[in-house]
Order: C-alpha cells, then sequence, then structure tokens
C-alpha cells in the first residue's frame, strides 16, 4: 500500500513541475507541423456538455499516462472537418442553425496547443405535427413500425427522415416496386421551433427482372454463377434477394471482385435489368504456414504446414487440395526438439450437394510413424472425415461432421492389436457432431455489436463402433453492447455436459472439460480449476493433485472494454465458474470468482492481451492473482 501511494505521488508531483506553461499565444489555424493538443476547451453549450462535444470530434486531448504522445497535423481542412462535425451533432438534434468555430491557440513550448471551440446554438425546432399519405394497403404494415419513428415533439432531424423514408423505398424494392418514390416535405415556422412534415409515398408499377448479363468469365462455367443467384429473369424483382447473390458468389471464393448493378428505366418503368461483373481469382494456390503452441504432453510445440489446391476445378467450383504438415516437440529432457508428427491430406470439397448449395468436404489424412508422447511405441494413424454445411440464413450455419479414425501400432501383429490398444490406453474414436452457429457480430475480431451463439452436440462411439462411447452437448452465448461513448459491454454464458455411454471405458483426457486461464476463468493458471487426480485415480503420485478434467462446466464473463490511445485498449472484467465431475456435484459453493483489467494492443490480426485478475471467491483455494498474455480477445 505504501509503494502504491509512494508511486502516485511521485506522478502528481512530475506532472506538476513538467506541466505545460499556461501562456499561450492565438495563431492562425494553419499549423503545418503535427502537433500535440494538451486541451480542448468548449465554450457557448448548454444542449450538449462538453465531454459529448468533444467525443464528437476525430481529434482528442493527448493524455497525461500515455506512453507515446500523440500528434495530430492542423489544416485549415481538418479544422473545418471537425467544425462540421460539431455541426452535424446540433443539426441533427433540431438546431438548425448551430455553428461552430474552432480556433488554435499555440502554447510557448513547441509543437504543444490548445484548442477552442466556440459553439452558438440558436434555437432548437421540434416536430409539430406528421402527415403520410399515397402508399399500399398490402405494405402498410410493414411500414408502419419505420414511419412511427416520426413523433411529435421530438427534435427534428433531416437524417433521421432521409433514413425513414430511404427504409420504406427498401420495403417496397423488396416487394416488387424498384422505381417507388418517397417524398418528404418539412415546412419549418418563422420562429425557427416547429417543423410540420408531409410523406408521400409514390410506390411505382409492379415490376419483373428484365435481361440478365454476366461478364468477365473466363474459366467459370456460367451455370455455377446463375447457381449462386437468387433470382432469375421475370421474377418479382426483391432488390434484398440482388444483394445476397452478391454474398453468395463472394463466399463461393472463386472471385475477387463482384458488382451487381441494377438497371433501371424511370421513364418507362420496363423491367429493370441486371447487370454482374466480375474477376475471377486464379484457380491454382499454394498456403504456407507455421504456428507454435502447447498440447497435453508438450510444453513448446511448433508446427509448418504447406498447401497446394485448386479452387475452381473444370471451372465448376469444386475444390481439391493436398496437404503436408510437421509437428516438432520438446523432448521430456527438454535438450532437444524432436519432430514427433507428420502429416499428409487431401481434400475435395463438393460446393453443391444434390443440387443444394450444401457444400460436402471430404479429407483423408495418414500420418506415418508417430511417436508416441508418453510410451515407448510408433503408430501409423489414417482418418476420415466427412462435413455438410447448410447456410440457413444470412447468419446462421448448420455443420454436421462424421470422423473416422484407425491406428496401426508397428511391430504388433494384427490380432493383436486391439489388447496392445487396451493395454496402452489407445482408443479409436468415430465421432458424428452437429454444431449449430448464429452470429450477427458487426465485427469477428473485435466486436462491439450483436451476438454470437453457438450450440454442439457430439455422439461418439455406440453404433459407429470405437472405443470411445460418449455424448458431449455444449452451449455458448456471447453478446456486445455500445454503452455511453465508446464503451463495449461483452457478456459471455457457456454451459458444457458430457455422459458416458460405456461404464467400462474411460473417456479419453483430451474429450474432458477443463476450465481456468486465460480464455476463461482468469487469474487461474491454464485449465487448473475442476477435479484433480487422487490415489484413487493414478498408481502414479506425479499425477496427484494435477487436473484431471470434468464432464459438466458452467461459466459466465462480464467485460467492459474501451479503446484507450493510439492502438491501445483496456478492460475491466469479472469472472465466474467452475467445472465438476458430473452435473450432480454441482453446487454453487463450489463457484470461483476472480476481476481484473486488461490492456490490447490492436493488430491486424486482433488484438494482443495483457491481463491481470485476482480471486474474490475462491471456495477453499489459496488467496492469489495471476498475469495471462493471450491472442484476441477472451469472448
Amino acid at each position: 500500500m505504501k509503494t502504491t501511494v509512494f508511486i502516485f505521488t511521485l506522478c502528481l508531483t512530475v506532472t506538476f513541475l513538467f506541466a505545460p506553461s499556461d501562456a499561450q499565444e492565438r495563431r492562425p489555424i494553419v499549423q503545418s507541423d503535427k502537433v500535440i493538443i494538451d486541451e480542448i476547451n468548449v465554450s457557448g453549450n448548454s444542449y450538449f456538455d462538453k465531454d459529448r462535444i468533444k467525443s464528437q470530434l476525430t481529434v482528442s486531448e493527448d493524455k497525461w499516462y500515455a506512453i507515446i504522445k500523440r500528434k495530430t497535423l492542423l489544416t485549415d481542412r481538418v479544422i473545418q472537418y471537425q467544425e462540421s462535425l460539431v455541426d452535424s451533432l446540433y443539426h441533427v438534434n433540431g438546431f438548425l442553425d448551430a455553428e461552430s468555430d474552432i480556433s488554435v491557440l499555440k502554447r510557448t513550448q513547441s509543437n504543444w496547443i490548445d484548442l477552442h471551440v466556440d459553439i452558438f446554438e440558436g434555437v432548437q425546432t421540434r416536430i409539430n405535427s406528421v402527415r403520410f399519405s399515397g402508399g399500399l394497403d398490402e405494405l402498410r404494415k410493414q411500414t408502419k413500425n419505420r414511419l412511427e419513428k416520426l413523433k411529435t415533439g421530438e427534435p427534428y432531424n433531416h437524417m433521421q427522415i432521409a433514413e425513414i423514408a430511404y427504409d420504406v423505398e427498401e420495403i417496397y424494392n423488396n416487394n416488387g416496386y424498384p422505381y417507388c418514390q418517397v417524398k418528404t416535405i418539412a415546412e419549418i415556422s418563422a420562429d425557427r421551433e416547429r417543423a410540420d412534415i408531409s410523406m408521400n409515398i409514390t410506390p411505382g408499377e409492379l415490376s419483373t427482372i428484365g435481361d440478365i448479363s454476366i461478364t468477365g468469365l473466363n474459366l467459370t462455367k456460367g451455370p455455377v454463377v446463375r447457381r449462386e443467384l437468387l433470382f432469375d429473369s421475370g421474377d418479382i424483382y426483391n432488390r434484398e434477394k440482388v444483394l445476397d447473390s452478391q454474398r453468395r458468389l463472394y463466399s463461393s471464393g472463386l472471385f475477387s471482385y463482384v458488382s451487381i448493378n441494377t438497371e433501371k428505366y424511370p421513364e418507362t418503368q420496363n423491367p429493370p435489368d441486371i447487370k454482374i461483373k466480375l474477376s475471377e481469382r486464379k484457380p491454382n494456390f499454394v498456403n504456407l504456414r507455421s504456428g507454435a503452441g502447447q498440447d497435453e504432453q508438450r510444453d513448446l510445440t511448433l508446427d509448418a504446414f504447406v498447401e497446394y489446391g485448386n479452387r475452381n476445378l473444370f471451372g465448376t467450383g469444386r475444390k481439391f487440395s493436398l496437404l503436408a504438415s510437421s509437428s516438432f516437440g520438446m523432448n521430456s529432457s527438454r535438450t532437444q526438439i524432436l519432430n514427433f508428427r507428420n502429416r499428409f491430406a487431401a481434400s475435395y470439397v463438393e460446393p453443391w450437394l444434390f443440387l443444394v448449395r450444401m457444400p460436402l468436404e471430404v479429407q483423408f489424412s495418414y500420418e506415418p510413424s508417430t511417436q508416441s508422447a508418453t510410451q515407448d511405441y510408433v503408430y501409423t494413424k489414417y482418418s476420415t472425415k466427412f462435413a455438410l454445411t447448410r447456410e440457413l440464413d444470412r447468419h446462421t450455419e448448420l455443420i454436421l461432421t462424421e470422423d473416422f479414425e484407425s491406428i496401426d501400432i508397428h511391430d504388433i501383429p494384427a490380432d493383436l492389436q486391439e489388447a496392445f490398444r487396451e493395454r496402452q490406453g489407445i482408443r479409436l474414436s468415430r465421432r458424428f457432431t452437429v454444431n449449430l452457429q448464429k452470429d450477427n457480430r458487426d465485427n469477428i475480431l473485435i466486436p462491439t455489436t450483436g451476438y454470437l451463439t453457438q450450440m454442439s452436440a457430439q455422439y461418439a462411439g455406440g453404433i459407429q463402433g470405437g472405443d470411445v462411447h460418449f455424448i458431449k452437448i455444449s452451449a455458448n452465448w456471447n453478446r456486445y453492447q455500445i454503452l455511453k461513448g465508446s464503451n463495449v459491454f461483452a457478456s459471455r454464458l457457456q454451459i458444457n455436459w458430457m455422459r458416458q455411454l460405456d461404464d467400462t471405458e474411460e473417456i479419453p483426457l483430451e474429450d474432458l472439460f477443463f476450465m481456468g486461464g486465460a480464455r476463461s476463468i482468469r487469474g487461474y493458471r491454464e485449465n487448473s480449476l475442476g477435479p484433480k487426480f487422487s490415489e484413487d485415480d493414478s498408481d502414479s503420485s506425479s499425477l496427484w493433485g494435477t487436473p484431471k478434467g470434468g464432464r459438466f462446466a458452467l461459466m459466465a464473463n462480464l467485460e467492459i472494454r474501451r479503446p484507450l490511445f493510439w492502438r491501445f485498449g483496456g478492460t475491466f472484467f469479472t469472472d465466474i465458474g467452475n467445472l465438476w465431475d458430473e452435473p450432480e456435484d454441482f453446487g454453487i459453493e463450489a463457484l470461483r470468482l476472480t476481476a481484473g483489467a486488461g490492456l490490447q494492443f490492436f493488430t491486424p490480426i486482433g488484438p494482443v492481451r495483457f491481463d491481470y485478475a485476482f480471486r474474490i471467491i475462491r471456495a477453499g483455494d489459496d488467496p492469489g492473482s495471476r498475469y495471462h498474455i493471450s491472442i484476441l480477445y477472451a469472448f
């Protein structure tokens, strides 16, 4: 505690001694060099507070705690843009005559300046009356929710009115009326306090789609493109289907550029023509990848991959690829890195199975002469995987997977292989997995709004055969919401459960659930929570007290995320949950609760994360805290 007070006092002292001088000199707006903004002062405002106005700007004050001073290039154009941002904030809130003026005050210390924002708010205009006319009765129900957003007494917002008009036109466009026009008239009173709004909907004629032309194809066959289209000549025009067709063409992976334009004829209102322009990707590709990680038996693993393939076999959109990978790991003595596994795989993707957009991937893999990490034997593994994917809607995907594997242990006769596998704990698996995912996040790496729902069910063994027999079910729900300013509230709820089908066979360690660490309950070591090995579980005393996994897990996480400066962001979080051997063992008293803070550095591949968490509710564990370094957010 004394150390913390001393550091805080020292920071205040240094800040006071080295703070920029208050002496200021008014300068022209034009600046040729990059400057550091010390303060942004606001005057003339009453409707919005100064923090709200500052948040509207794209330039910001330099923070005292910033390690890297943020320099900004200020020009006349930049200043004018900042003024337009402040003006637009007022204009969309009914202050039609609001104006702002930003001036630069240069400090005597070089490269340090202050900005002064002087605001004239004027009179706020509010909606006095709203009148709608025109339109079709059969679409009135669909447009009702949009039109009801205009309410009397609310500030006049020309952007909101334009958005509502666009939404109404979209509804008509998606129901066969591409020539719909929505005209809005706003009558402002002489005292600028009231606005009377009238909106007229002219639907135009019901139209079908005219001719469809496709350009840019050199290798890909025409039917491959047309099968991705959700419309055809003569169909009732639907703009949403046109946009979805463009997305489907991109997702096929065959094209680097896709443009679908609607050629309209307003004067005659003839059926609109559709023009599709495409740029094909090269069919042959080579991928090289490498990575580092760890597994249950090795503290460090290094992997290298090379893949060669063709994404557009004979112009049909089918894909074939060959992959080779090598894995290296540190041996038990940690004095040598050994190549413990090599893998070769061939995969084939049929994008349309039985004339339905339902990609089927078939993969065969071969792992020759793999050295066991725990025993003195060498084995060869053969695996086959079938994965069937069905897109239920724009955000929802269903994936069905079947996995088979076979193991041939070297120097063991075929009739003795099963007995040897049983003695050594080598288990063959046959698994059927169903994954359902609904994802409408605005950004996969750094989400700020939306949600992600994932449900998975796996059936291993049973009628499929093999040595592993269980049912595993997992459910995961993530939610992201923008709070005041730039704050993002992120939450996650996760439930995992599994049941053993054959009491005579133990579930392999790698199939059980584990918890604790950077991506689950921070403040604990990786996979350290839950049941531990005891004398009843193993004769090896080296295992006693180590995690052995569980069959039921429950976890919840809450985070508040916000940008700090430059490429840095910060979080405050709390995690709660635990792992049990069976669902019957669940107890609230066994839950662990941790909390902490984190710092992120944002890179093109996602944030690099540094978290510090301490234990609050320990359920008998020792007090403690832990640092975590990881890539990407915890969820």
